[in-house]
């Protein structure tokens, strides 16, 4: 096996990332230090990485993850923030996101072991579509949503193009959800909350066998009880707002109650410990999933599941610049100098070590004409 593909299956990084880490000399094979990353490791070699001896036969584990606000998407965080991989602290494994989300920012994040599903996953020539929802406050007009279509000017730097939007009116049910206020929300559950427990008998990670149970954070929060081992259990919550868009009879907000004791025990620095590491799904849970169908009648959004059409329109532009930062993290270095000739996919920029950061790619196939700490200009031969 290579040594870049057996780095990727022990978690380590993914093969790019193992392939620098080898480069580096941050491997050693049988006590020497390796820098070919094309070697084939031997049944009884021993492999360290970074001093640590690694397997490649580690189990590969998967976590689909709706982030929640509020979580940095990294391992660890010098201002002491919370961390996704927080939230999946009950997982034996050492999980790596693929990909991030900004810390103000929740939505479907994969984290795994596996390095080559995270490189499938993240390099650009594999063209993986994401599909962002954001509440804005306005109307957008015709030619506001033509201008997202074909990317935002910031400051001479043109974002990524979008292929479609869903508008939703602001007294829709989604928008009207979305809009509650943690002090709405806690007195609508003081008020109303009648421990049905439906939330937590739909709940996706109650019906994995997690110990997580919304209808008991809605009973402290309803009765200010003061248990603070209790609490604990709202971190388990990955806001997957099933909970309060389809399971709760009387629309009210056991997501919110899990988010308010989440955020509690984060100010005081408290962090949940899983008491097991392997977890049996429940004997209902085939029982209680939800048919994607009612789902999209439930959230309002029966008129918007159409075939959408699309309209391709070549674009061959004949120059090209490619920011160095891409998002708030580090920005890439350049690896490329003026007058290089570089191919479509091929890495022009890197991250810096112990940086949290994004490589860039180059788009087209052409001639480096143009380097500098913010972009990187190709012209097409």
């Amino acid at each position: 096996m290579r040594l870049n593909k057996y780095i990727a299956h022990a978690g380590i990084a993914s093969r790019r990332k193992a392939d620098e880490l080898t480069i580096n000399g941050n491997v050693k094979i049988n006590g020497l230090t390796m820098r070919e990353p094309g070697y084939n490791v031997k049944p009884g070699d021993v492999v360290e990485v970074n001093g640590q001896r690694i397997s490649g036969q580690e189990k590969m584990e998967y976590v689909l993850l709706n982030k929640p606000k509020g979580y940095i998407t990294s391992m660890q965080d010098e201002k002491g923030r919370p961390v996704v991989t927080e939230l999946v602290a009950d997982v034996d494994a050492r999980l790596f996101p693929v990909g991030r989300l900004d810390y103000n920012t929740s939505g479907m994040l994969i984290l795994t072991n596996d390095g080559d599903l995270t490189y499938r996953l993240t390099h650009p020539r594999h063209q993986v579509t994401k599909t962002y929802r954001a509440l804005v406050s306005g109307v957008l007009s015709k030619e506001k949503l033509f201008r997202l279509r074909k990317g935002v000017d910031i400051g001479g730097f043109v974002t990524k193009k979008n292929k479609g939007f869903v508008i939703l009116k602001k007294d829709h049910f989604l928008i009207r959800k979305k809009s509650v206020t943690m002090e709405q929300a806690k007195r609508v559950n003081k008020a109303t909350c009648e421990q049905c427990r439906m939330c937590t008998d739909m709940c996706p990670r109650y019906l994995l066998g997690h110990n997580m149970q919304p209808h008991k954070m809605m009973r402290v929060m309803n009765y200010s009880i003061d248990d603070l081992e209790g609490q604990k259990i709202a971190q388990l919550c990955c806001q997957c707002n099933m909970c309060e868009l389809f399971a709760c009879p009387a629309g009210l907000h056991p997501k919110m109650a899990n988010l308010y004791f989440k955020e509690k025990l984060a100010e005081q620095n408290i962090r949940y410990k899983p008491e097991k590491t392997e977890f049996e799904a429940r004997s209902v849970r085939p029982l209680r999933l939800v048919p994607s169908k009612r789902l999209i009648a439930r959230l309002g959004l029966r008129s918007f599941d159409l075939p959408a059409p699309m309209t391709e329109s070549g674009l061959v532009p004949q120059t090209i610049r490619i920011a160095t930062r891409q998002h708030v993290g580090a920005p890439a270095e350049p690896i490329v100098s003026a007058g290089a000739q570089v191919q479509a996919g091929q890495m022009i920029g890197r991250i810096p070590e112990g940086s949290l950061g994004a490589a860039i790619h180059a788009s087209i196939s052409g001639t480096v004409s143009e380097v500098t700490a913010d972009y990187i200009e190709i012209r097409r031969n």
